[in-house]
């Protein structure tokens, strides 16, 4: 059933190539670029269509149970370093920032990162 369905896939695919050709005047196909295009387009359907571990039809096996590989259990990120004297973060961003930086005449203070206002510290 799955070599049927690639042949005709394939086939509509060297229709639709064929009608491309068409438009856009081509000669002997297009010469030998388009049709390497051409070929390897047949090769992936081909593959991606009869590759074996492709997923059953279920309407075959009513009662064959789909199986998933279990979730993987997300890795959690270690905490920050800490900061040292003098050091910020920027609470959008949590980029760090330094005081002595920063003009402390300014009315704000944004982040070099992500320009968001910074608390005065």
């Amino acid at each position: 059933m799955r070599k049927a369905v690639a042949i005709a896939v394939c086939a509509a695919e060297g229709v639709l190539y064929a009608v491309i050709g068409a438009f856009l005047g081509w000669k002997n196909g297009g010469g030998i670029i388009p049709m390497m295009i051409l070929l390897a387009v047949w090769g992936a359907t081909w593959v991606a269509i009869t590759k074996k571990g492709a997923p059953k039809d279920l309407a075959k096996n009513p009662d064959e149970k789909v199986t998933s590989s279990p979730a993987q259990k997300p890795q959690s990120l270690p905490p920050p370093p800490p900061l040292r004297p003098g050091e910020h973060m920027c609470p959008a961003c949590h980029a760090k920032y330094k005081s002595v930086d920063y003009n402390s005449d300014a009315p704000l203070w944004y982040c070099s990162v992500c320009k968001q206002p910074v608390p005065k510290e």
